[in-house]
């Protein structure tokens, strides 16, 4: 703390300027707001820009931390004529300036180029979505689909390749599911930006981090309704209802989206276990029919007290059936004799309930001190029922497996931030959460073990960031200090408690260097990979005789330390990292002590893994044509043993996602996205190439309130994952076939657009994602 406060005082003592606030209130002739006007303080006698903003929707405008240079202030707006002003440095309102309308405009304008999508700026990919054509697309996650490094994963959903499911801030409000991202409207984006590097103001468990800020909206009712449906061999529909009102500084929202989806997967898979002189192999053919019906609440109101200061409180709410049927022969071999054939059916359903309440302040204390205040409570519960029947030569023996599970969070989050001037800045703040669950499952086989447990955590966390603009260089560096505790108590077998207590320093440094349309950087973190509750969960759920899965109580977070190099010109842009991951999570298996032949699926702890990673992203706009390329390659480094001996899972893993939009006339828009992945090693789990390719079409009526899109999702089914791992004594092969073709249209109708949004920020999204 001692070194900190030295630093802060050196880089303090770099820049010392007398700083001034200019405000004022931009109008037209009719007395009405001018807003998005350009607002220019210039140095009169070389005519340097020293400083500059843009008007609000209000017309108002501040101009903030100016240095003592300028003295001639210039405003600009289109269909206007420019207008300047002479200032003082004792001036410090301008009161209301009226702009006149031009007496003639433009007949014809050509445009001569257009800006990129994408660019680098210090270390993150920036997207800039308002008024380019990702802002016609029809859903959020079609947006997200086409930033650079964002791939599409096996469940239909995305993430950042080579890091996995991003953390997702919206105006700086941590969201907590892919329900409230959809709730938002591509058009009401102002700009995405991926930090693939994230420092130490983020939790350490964030690997990469999704921020969206959205544009600003006047006062007004506003309603949004959806529906949509959707056919591969089965059937989908859903819809949502948006009601907003905003009001001076009174926001209020309410949505309601209910989802009923029904889907198919194959599912044929082979395992062989070594056993000493004997090789046992079951080969089992698998098809699931799922049902999942979900209805999802939200309710928030912020109220904006003054300027500086603003209040709010927001309820999430869900609840969700999930069921699937499965139904499987397995075949048993014994050295590649027949002994055993099983037809399994498998009924399954699981009813999750879940609540999330958060209340927020945020505070400007004068002109350098703002603080946010968060506080979150969150409960989930589900109650899980399972019914196996086993048909052996026509003896049929029936498993029934019962569970509960309850989980409740308390968090809270102070964070502070101080800017010494315009050039250095100094953000720190606190956290802590405390997290109880417990659990029960019974079972009236043999087979699987009962399980009685519960679970325990308190994290303290602590953290500080100092950044320092330095003309065209930005320096970042911080520290964060997490003091994590946990406790798991075994009700049926206390000699299986589990008491374990980490503290953890993450530290992150970046260095960036942006000139002449260059943007380059250098940037170092630590982060860490706690397990999911599941993960840690002693619950089992039961496949048939021969197989089961569990957690494992005893297994540790894994800490992640990243370098990584980006650089970017125009149209391009290049990244490169190297990873090492200490105490790696993945899969194991092991035989049950009770029954040799049965095998157990579980997680562990592994010693390292390496990681190289690299990716390119080309973008250029040619008139109505939008193309872009991205280009990944992952290489990991990761050994373990297989039948005794050492084994190497190196293989690396290629993407390729080509990006097509073709704007044309009458509000016509037409997007092509192809996807190929070369496969490679996920751990000790070698994939086989797989790939997709998506066309759809979208128009808009009534000046964009009513859209309409139609789909083609994995046009050729050529998203199957085929997969082979070879552990220990275990030979796995699976085929993953979740029939993600489809074919969809949906229907959007906006009355006015999004106006109000929630400003609290979310301080649990780690802990609810863990569920």
């Amino acid at each position: 703390m001692r070194l900190l406060f030295i630093i802060l005082t050196v880089f303090c003592n770099i820049y010392i300027a007398y700083a001034q606030t200019i405000t004022g209130q931009v109008m037209d002739e009719g007395q009405n707001p001018v807003g998005y006007a350009n607002v220019v303080l210039i140095n009169s006698t070389d005519s340097s820009f020293v400083a500059g903003c843009i008007t609000s929707e209000k017309g108002e405008f501040k101009l903030e931390n100016t240095e003592q240079k300028g003295n001639l202030l210039k405003l600009s707006c289109i269909g206007y004529e420019d207008l300047c002003l002479t200032i003082t440095e004792a001036t410090d309102n301008v009161g209301i300036l009226t702009m006149k309308t031009k007496a003639t405009m433009l007949s014809d304008v050509t445009v001569t180029a257009s800006k990129p999508l994408f660019k680098q700026k210090n270390g993150s990919m920036i997207t800039d979505v308002a008024g380019s054509v990702l802002s016609q697309t029809h859903a959020m996650s079609e947006l997200i689909a086409q930033l650079p490094g964002i791939v599409k994963t096996a469940n239909g959903g995305f993430q950042v390749f080579g890091l996995g499911a991003p953390v997702i801030y919206v105006n700086n409000r941590k969201i907590q599911s892919q329900a409230e991202l959809e709730q938002l409207a591509p058009k009401d984006i102002k700009s995405v930006e991926l930090i693939s590097n994230p420092g130490a103001k983020y939790d350490a468990e964030g690997k990469a981090v999704l921020k969206i800020i959205t544009l600003k909206r006047e006062d007004g009712l506003n309603l949004q309704v959806g529906g949509k449906f959707k056919q591969n061999d089965q059937s989908s529909f859903g819809g949502d209802m948006k009601l907003g009102y905003k009001y001076k500084g009174l926001s209020i929202s309410a949505n309601y989206s209910y989802d009923n989806t029904r889907n198919q997967s194959l599912l044929p898979q082979t395992k062989e276990l070594f056993l000493g002189e004997n090789i046992h192999r079951y080969a089992q053919d698998q098809t699931a029919k799922g049902h999942l019906t979900s209805h999802d609440w939200q309710l928030g109101i912020d109220y904006e007290i003054n300027d500086k200061h603003n209040i709010g409180i927001e309820w999430n709410a869900s609840d969700n059936t999930d069921k699937e049927r499965r139904n499987s022969i397995l075949d048993y071999f014994l050295n590649e004799e027949a002994m055993q054939n099983t037809d399994i059916f498998n009924n399954y359903s699981n009813r999750t309930h879940y609540n999330h309440l958060n209340l927020f302040h945020n505070g400007k204390w004068g002109e350098r001190f703002s603080t946010e205040l968060n506080l979150d409570y969150a409960n989930n519960k589900n109650k899980y029922h399972q019914e196996t029947d086993e048909t052996t030569a026509d003896i049929s023996d029936m498993t029934i497996s019962n569970g509960n599970n309850a989980l409740d969070i308390y968090a809270g989050k102070l964070a502070f931030d101080y800017k010494f001037n315009d050039k250095i800045g100094l953000s720190w703040g606190f956290e802590y959460n405390h997290i109880s669950g417990n659990g029960i499952l019974t079972c009236d086989s043999e087979n699987t073990p009962p399980s009685d447990y519960k679970n325990k955590e308190d994290k303290y966390a602590a953290y500080a960031e100092i950044m320092a603009n330095l003309g065209a260089v930005m320096i970042n560096g911080g520290v964060r200090y997490e003091d994590l505790a946990s406790d798991y108590l075994n009700y049926i077998d206390r000699n299986g408690d589990v008491h374990r207590h980490y503290r953890n320093i993450y530290p992150s440094l970046s260095v960036s260097y942006n000139k002449s349309g260059w943007a380059n950087s250098l940037s170092f973190s630590s982060r860490t990979t706690r397990p999911t509750f599941r993960q840690l969960s002693n619950s089992s759920y039961y496949s048939n005789e021969f197989m089961y899965q569990c957690g494992n109580p005893l297994l540790k977070p894994s800490n992640s330390y990243i370098i990584q190099l980006s650089t970017g010109y125009k149209i391009f842009s290049l990244s490169a990292s190297y990873t090492y991951v200490k105490d790696f999570i993945s899969t194991d298996f092991y035989v049950s002590d009770d029954k040799q032949n049965q095998i157990i699926s579980s997680y562990a702890n592994y010693d390292k893994i390496q990681y190289f990673k690299a990716y390119f992203t080309l973008q250029k706009n040619i008139a109505w044509w939008k193309p872009s390329l991205s280009l990944g390659i992952t290489q990991p480094f990761f050994y373990s043993e297989y039948l005794g001996e050492k084994m190497s899972y190196n293989k690396p893993q290629i993407y390729v996602v080509a990006n097509q939009y073709f704007q044309l006339p009458k509000s016509y828009l037409i997007s092509v996205y192809y996807y190929f992945n070369s496969g490679g090693n996920q751990g000790a789990v070698t994939f086989k190439p797989y790939q997709m390719l998506n066309m759809g079409v979208q128009k808009s009526f009534f000046d964009g309130k009513l859209s309409v899109s139609l789909q083609a999702q994995d046009i050729f089914h050529t998203m199957k994952f085929k997969e082979t791992e070879k552990m220990k004594n275990i030979h796995f092969r699976q085929t993953e076939d979740y029939c993600l073709w489809n074919y969809s249209i949906s229907i959007i109708y906006r009355l006015n657009q999004i106006k109000t949004k929630y400003r609290g920020k979310t301080s649990i999204k780690q802990e609810i994602d863990r569920l």
